[in-house]
């Protein structure tokens, strides 16, 4: 798993679907309104083999001590690894 800077995914798909399922956005602006807020948050990824994105957790912390994770996802063809 690596930190990544979600600016310079916006246009990766593996990363817009992970977030959808993560948030359910009703549409394309509300997909850019949360690809805005994630500019803001630490963003972890986990990639496949073949380098493909397959699960995500968006959290900030909330003190020295915690987090909060916002947004967690991981793709279906990945789940339960």
């Amino acid at each position: 798993m690596h930190h990544i800077n979600i600016s310079d995914y916006r246009n990766d798909q593996a990363v817009r679907q992970l977030l959808v399922l993560a948030a359910e956005p009703a549409n394309e602006q509300e997909l850019e309104a949360l690809l805005d807020e994630c500019e803001n948050l630490q963003v972890l990824v986990q990639a496949a083999a073949t380098g493909q994105i397959v699960a995500l957790a968006a959290y900030r912390h909330s003190d020295e001590y915690a987090l909060c994770v916002e947004y967690l996802a991981v793709d279906g063809s990945h789940e339960h690894q």
